[in-house]
């Protein structure tokens, strides 16, 4: 395999994983937050995946039409997530993790069904990263990204569950994720305005 392919091939890959990091740390606080101790380990894992899911499906499809857009203006859309961190780095998102993971969901009898819900509803960041990132993908980059968005979803999915059973595991994200997050989120939406069909930037 040439080396510029497997170059992009992982750069794809690569994305794909750090945009799941970046649109979700906040959210495995949340998680962690809401339900651990009120279910089994097994639900909260299977009820993040599954929220993971239908934000893929929805950015794959919103990015899919987004990239019917003119070209010229593709590239654009990667001011979401730039603007989106640079709300995080303002706002900061560590306090506003623990008040919004300390609201109740008693409403939710079904333990996965809650998990992949409060996913779906704290999932805006996930759907603002990815929508730009695969409208202005081709078809291979796009699975790649899909891939690394599973692997690295996975990954969360099991610490979010490992952590619960072990709270101090779940410290360093809380201390560092939101300062972390809105950088990579930058960083996301800087490629994908250098990276465009008609590079939007120089």
């Amino acid at each position: 395999m040439p080396v510029q392919t497997v170059l992009e091939t992982s750069t794809s890959f690569a994305l794909g994983a750090g945009g799941v990091l970046a649109s979700n740390l906040e959210n495995v606080v949340i998680a962690l937050a809401a339900f651990c101790g009120r279910m089994s380990v097994s639900a909260l894992r299977a009820g993040f995946m599954a929220g993971l899911f239908a934000l893929l499906g929805f950015s794959w499809i919103a990015g899919s039409a987004a990239g019917l857009m003119s070209p010229h203006y593709l590239g654009y859309l990667g001011l979401i997530p730039v603007l989106l961190g640079l709300h995080e780095l303002y706002q900061g998102g560590r306090q506003r993790a623990k008040d919004r993971g300390s609201r109740p969901l008693r409403r939710f009898t079904r333990p996965v069904a809650a998990v992949a819900l409060l996913m779906i509803a704290s999932g805006t960041d996930t759907v603002a990263v990815f929508t730009p990132l695969i409208a202005e993908s081709e078809t291979t980059d796009r699975l790649m990204q899909a891939v690394g968005y599973l692997v690295a979803g996975a990954r969360l999915a099991w610490f979010c569950a490992h952590a619960c059973e072990h709270p101090s595991l779940a410290r360093p994200i809380e201390r560092h994720g939101a300062r972390v997050a809105p950088l990579l989120m930058i960083g996301i939406g800087g490629y994908i305005l250098l990276n465009t069909a008609t590079d939007t930037l120089p």
